[in-house]
């Protein structure tokens, strides 16, 4: 939806403000996915199988994406409120905008790695057990 939303919406504040809130809502969704999987860990790590350190690494390193992709996401908004506007560039904006731009880089990445970890979690119960 993000790509969409920047794409069709001309002011970059407008999207940032709409990406915001859905990304504020999904933050809900990955709560619940990250308990969910602590739960099923905890049943899990009961049985005795060939893969087990394998999905407890994958597990850990989720849970690290989770955490360290929260973190860079709080400085993430107290930066956009720093730089109040994305429509017109600042005169001391470069350097606030370069930072910015470097940590929405490293959140995404983080992002992506919880949605690929999951992913490979999925097929690790699916096809393993």
């Amino acid at each position: 939806a993000v790509p969409y939303i920047f794409k069709h919406i001309k002011s970059r504040d407008e999207a940032s403000a709409l990406t915001t809130a859905i990304l504020k809502r999904e933050d809900i969704l990955i709560r619940v996915v990250v308990i969910c999987m602590l739960f099923v860990f905890i049943l899990k790590r009961q049985l005795e199988y060939s893969y087990q350190y394998f999905e407890w690494a994958v597990y850990i390193s989720v849970l690290h994406f989770f955490i360290f992709g929260k973190i860079c996401s709080k400085r993430l908004y107290k930066m956009m409120e720093k730089i109040e506007t994305f429509d017109v560039p600042a005169e001391d904006g470069e350097v606030k905008r370069s930072r910015f731009n470097m940590l929405h880089k490293l959140v995404r990445i983080l992002y992506v790695m919880q949605i690929i970890g999951v992913i490979a979690l999925l097929y690790l119960h699916a096809f393993g057990l």
